[in-house]
């Protein structure tokens, strides 16, 4: 069996096939001949987009019968994948052989221009081809495809009521009558009415108008249910725009009220319309990576803050490892993002109370001049996943256990996202998983180097948007060691914020009691300090019966491991940067405190 490669993974995957022989499947959309070479646009379904397939009379035997090839013929071709950076299609493919697996006629009504919508609907048996009907139902798929994980994410029971029903659902519309009977002769009762007990169903039925009673019905079963299927409504129209068959979202909540009934609206609004602008930008091969330059420290401190409530709340224990030598690296730091707070998520989703997760992050070689790579690593001790599940986990809509077995909401569909954006950014990513035991997941991530002057000037950026964010603030440094002070002090009022000192947490305790309420902004603390220590004092401010009981409490300190980080958090400090200090970490720190 011919190992055929689908247009849509030659788009997503360039990198990977380039240089290398391959065979593809698809209809003709445009074929132009000449005596010596010509050029086929094919397409296979699985994109929008087409390749180009470039022939030559000298590497085929049946070049005359290929250069009339007509459009929707079907055809099987063999070639070199030759990426065409320059050129106006990223790639091409340069044909060794081309098998015409099933003709078309030239009279085929679907040419490369625009048709109008009353000469479609003339061919509607061929019109899914057309590129109008390629974009909608496309587009149409993945609004579908979003509108089920709206629903199971935030814990709706998908309920599938009935088509045929005897339910008008309390008079909300017209309906399609149903019936085997015999129309010019039906059966009739006694006072002359239709005898529908005869029937098929026994009564009158219809196509249904409205799911909603059933819908309640379950409501009151499962709380939070949700249907989405077709709906018929037989109403009469003088306007181009009514439809007799549509689909309807109708959900329905127990324990709510009008407001919530509005919130839910507003909120599958916002997800589906961002759901299907990033979607369709995928599938049209619109999505264009940024290339900007960022600090993968500081993206892996965010990610911390990200997830650290839901740690907490499972009591998990969570670890994070980093081998890096080069922090600062060009590419698209929200894309990245994205495809981490999926892989951490479900970690965190999938791993029970009191369970592990560990992420690391190392460095390493890469093949391309000035680039590196990151190997992330996300394991965790979770419910895992079977042997024979693992070929399927990139699949839409895959999904290894229910959501009754794992008592975990969700659809399964964050994993082909983020296969796609890593496989965009010519990565790789590898899973292991155990039922019962826990799941791995490896990604390779190529990054190009930054220069020097691209860093100096991230890190102006950097310095410039945070000391604008905090400009003036008012903050009280605990610190013991006089050099350290001075350093922090300077760097501080350099920065626009003003500073003062105490020399240990007995005395910043005093200066905190001593001035209004509202005077400090944020306390910097050290931890190991002469008298009283940044933990105990800490603790009594935390204790105060007035405003200052809230103010917020960095911990600075030499020590960095984790256990040190949790100690501090749990002290009622808000966050930990470890010295030496990386005084724009401190900043961002600082303002992401501030804006809460």
């Amino acid at each position: 069996m011919k190992d055929v490669v689908e247009i849509k993974s030659l788009f997503r995957e360039s990198e990977k096939y380039a240089d290398q022989e391959i065979v593809v499947e698809g209809w003709v959309r445009t074929n132009r001949g000449s005596n010596k070479f010509g050029f086929i646009e094919l397409n296979d379904g699985t994109f929008f987009k087409s390749v180009q397939v470039v022939y030559e009379a000298e590497f085929l035997d049946n070049f005359e019968e290929i250069s009339k090839a007509p459009v929707a013929a079907a055809l099987c071709v063999t070639g070199t994948f030759v990426l065409t950076p320059d050129a106006k299609q990223p790639f091409e493919i340069k044909a060794k052989n081309i098998v015409i697996e099933a003709g078309s006629e030239a009279d085929y009504p679907l040419q490369k221009k625009r048709h109008s919508m009353e000469f479609l609907r003339e061919i509607a048996h061929l019109r899914p081809r057309s590129n109008t009907f390629s974009a909608v139902f496309r587009v149409r798929s993945i609004v579908a495809y979003a509108i089920h994980k709206f629903f199971q994410e935030n814990n709706f029971v998908y309920a599938h009521t009935p088509i045929i029903t005897a339910s008008d659902c309390e008079g909300a519309g017209e309906m399609f009558q149903i019936t085997t009977l015999d129309l010019d002769n039906p059966p009739r009762t006694e006072d002359g009415e239709i005898d529908y007990s005869q029937d098929f169903f026994g009564k009158k039925a219809s196509l249904t108008v409205s799911g909603q009673l059933e819908a309640e019905i379950f409501a009151l079963a499962f709380k939070n249910v949700y249907t989405f299927g077709p709906t018929f409504r037989a109403e009469n129209s003088n306007t181009a725009r009514h439809a007799s068959e549509f689909w309807m979202i109708e959900p329905e909540m127990a324990f709510a009220d009008l407001t919530d009934d509005m919130d839910v609206a507003e909120a599958m609004i916002k997800y589906i319309i961002n759901y299907v602008l990033e979607m369709a930008r995928i599938e049209s091969g619109k999505l264009v990576l940024k290339k900007e330059v960022g600090c993968v420290t500081d993206l892996i401190e965010s990610l911390i803050d990200v997830f650290e409530p839901g740690v907490k709340k499972k009591f998990i224990t969570y670890s994070c490892e980093t081998d890096i030598q080069h922090k600062y690296v060009i590419g698209d730091e929200i894309k990245v993002r994205e495809i981490f707070i999926n892989i951490i998520g479900n970690s965190v989703k999938y791993t029970p109370e009191g369970g592990k997760i560990s992420v690391s992050v190392k460095e390493e070689s890469f093949e391309k001049e000035n680039y590196i790579a990151y190997r992330i690593i996300v394991e965790d001790n979770g419910i895992g996943m079977s042997k024979e599940y693992l070929p399927h986990i990139f699949e839409e809509f895959s999904r290894e256990h229910t959501s009754t077995e794992s008592k975990v909401t969700g659809t399964g569909l964050g994993l082909p996202i983020v296969k796609s954006l890593i496989d965009m950014m010519g990565g790789t990513i590898e899973v292991e998983s155990q039922l019962g035991c826990g799941t791995k997941m490896t990604v390779v991530l190529p990054f190009e180097l930054a220069s020097e002057k691209q860093i100096l000037e991230e890190k102006q950026k950097e310095k410039e948007k945070i000391s604008d964010s905090i400009l003036g603030k008012r903050v009280l440094l605990a610190e013991d060691n006089e050099l350290n002070a001075e350093i922090a002090m300077t760097i501080l009022k350099e920065n626009g914020l003003k500073a003062e000192r105490a020399v240990n947490g007995k005395q910043c305790m005093e200066m905190l009691k001593k001035m209004p309420e509202d005077y400090y902004d944020m306390i910097l603390m050290d931890i190991q300090m002469p008298e009283m220590d940044g933990y105990e004092a800490t603790k009594l401010i935390r204790n105060l019966d007035d405003a200052r009981a809230d103010i917020p409490i960095v911990a600075m300190t030499a020590n960095a491991f984790e256990e040190d980080r949790q100690k501090a958090l749990e002290s009622g400090m808000n966050a930990h940067v470890s010295k030496p200090v990386d005084m724009n970490m401190l900043f961002k720190v600082m303002t992401q405190i501030l804006k809460k």
